[in-house]
């Protein structure tokens, strides 16, 4: 049947409401009938031409078939060859329901699993919504990484954390050992624990208060484990008494050189 608007396809009735046919196998139903259907309704095409046309691979368009033959639509006509050479098969549309008078009907289609109907829906959303197989799979591939981060968490911080004597804005002070990259690092995760024990040494010699050792994230953000400190010739500590002590004696000293000038 040829219109003004191209070639047209007849779906029978009973076809659209077999709850058995999957949306895809009707379509290929339409495909058959209105590209390569001949008078006597033989149709020829293999089964990658009609993967291409419906841009499906060859495993949904057997399934699709299946569909289809069991659902009594269509037969499958092997062909041969004098040469015993594979070609594609021939196929035959029926456009009437099928009849317990005629031939034993098909055997009642084996319902589809959960698995594969979920299989099937994704397959005709991404065809309606025109989502590629490379899209659909990178997307794959993001919510598997991201699961397994989410799963193994961040040892490496959780060291740095608790060996650092000033725990203030965690959140802050992770967000910048993410973007250093310290967790994946190695080589920059052993200098900056390199780094932040020498630190710690100097800080405990000066017995420095908590309150003046730098913020986690002020001394991420500034390389702190790149400053070069000195932990084994430590600053003595002197108290307050000590110091107005020596102050007091500098001062004496100072006046008495002066006086004997």
């Amino acid at each position: 049947m040829i219109t003004t608007t191209g070639p047209v396809a007849i779906v029978p009735l009973f076809l659209l409401e077999d709850q058995t046919v999957c949306h895809g196998a009707i379509r290929l139903w339409g495909i058959l009938y209105a590209k390569w259907a001949d008078q006597e309704g033989h149709h020829t095409p293999s089964r990658s031409e009609l993967a291409a046309q419906l841009d499906q691979s060859t495993d949904t368009i057997d399934r699709w078939i299946k569909q289809l033959r069991d659902a009594g639509v269509l037969n499958i006509i092997p062909q041969a060859t004098p040469q015993h050479r594979r070609v594609p098969n021939r196929y035959e549309l029926n456009i009437v329901r099928p009849s317990r008078t005629h031939a034993a009907p098909p055997s009642a289609p084996k319902p589809l699993t959960q698995e594969e109907l979920i299989k099937v829906n994704r397959e005709e959303l991404a065809v309606s919504k025109g989502i590629s197989a490379e899209v659909q799979a990178r997307e794959r591939v993001l919510q598997s990484t991201n699961s397994i981060k989410r799963t193994k968490g961040y040892p490496r911080w959780d060291q740095f954390w608790a060996r650092y004597p000033r725990r203030h804005r965690k959140a802050a002070a992770h967000k910048v050992w993410i973007k250093l990259g310290a967790e994946s690092n190695e080589e920059l995760y052993l200098a900056i624990m390199v780094g932040l024990r020498k630190h710690i040494a100097v800080w405990t010699t000066e017995n420095r208060e908590r309150r003046f050792i730098p913020y986690p994230r002020t001394w991420l953000n500034d390389e702190g484990w790149l400053d070069e400190v000195d932990a084994d010739v430590p600053m003595p500590v002197l108290s307050k008494q000590t110091r107005t002590i020596v102050s007091s004696t500098e001062r004496f000293l100072a006046r008495h050189n002066g006086g004997s000038k």
